[in-house]
């Protein structure tokens, strides 16, 4: 993952054509590793509430799958 980051430089704010994040797959999956080190990004931290097009926010989709330890950390990580 840090590689994508790094070396790749992929985007991690980018949405698919579908309007998909990164965060909200990894939040979707539950892949918490993945979760926790983009949530670095303060620009991803503020995506945690906003819509990924017409698909409910990374936090609510984490929510819905159960989830649970994702949407602690997400419920830590909020920019208030």
């Amino acid at each position: 993952m840090q590689w994508l980051l790094e070396v790749i430089k992929v985007d991690p704010t980018e949405a698919d054509d579908d309007g998909m994040t990164p965060l909200f797959i990894a939040c979707q999956m539950g892949h918490i590793n993945i979760v926790t080190e983009l949530l670095k990004h303060e620009n991803v931290r503020k995506s945690i509430n906003e819509k990924c097009g017409k698909l409910p926010t990374p936090f609510f989709q984490a929510k819905d799958e159960g989830h649970n330890k994702v949407v602690a950390l997400l419920e830590s990580k909020m920019v208030k």
